[in-house]
């Protein structure tokens, strides 16, 4: 018996169940990757590629950025001590225009001796 004389056999609201379920399962599907999609377009892309730790009061925090080139980008750049704690942070504001990729070298200075650094935040203002 082949699989259409089999789908024929089914009562009406088992048919139209093999058909609703699938449609449902694809439009679901489809809205979860849209609105995951929509939640990330325009908003600012980091990497932190590293970080080098001058003297006991500075570090120097090295990122990759990926953002829109028509808005104004804050990024938050802090050093952290060996607890972890917050000893410096700085806001690096990089302005519209220019390539939409770019590598940024952010100096932090620190109340307290730094063993990190990273950027935390970037957002559009």
């Amino acid at each position: 018996m082949s699989a259409l004389a089999r789908y024929r056999t089914l009562p009406r609201s088992q048919r139209i169940l093999w058909i609703v379920g699938p449609l449902t399962l694809l439009l679901g599907t489809a809205l979860a990757i849209w609105f995951g999609l929509a939640s990330t377009m325009g908003k600012p892309l980091w990497t932190n590629v590293g970080y080098d730790i001058r003297d006991g009061r500075h570090v120097v925090v090295s990122y990759q950025l990926t953002r829109p080139t028509d808005r104004t980008v804050v990024c938050a750049v802090e050093a952290r001590e060996l607890s972890h704690a917050i000893v410096g942070r700085v806001e690096d504001v990089v302005p519209p225009g220019g390539e939409p990729r770019l590598t940024r070298h952010i100096e932090v200075r620190t109340s307290a001796r730094p063993v990190a650094g990273e950027v935390t935040q970037c957002r559009v203002r």
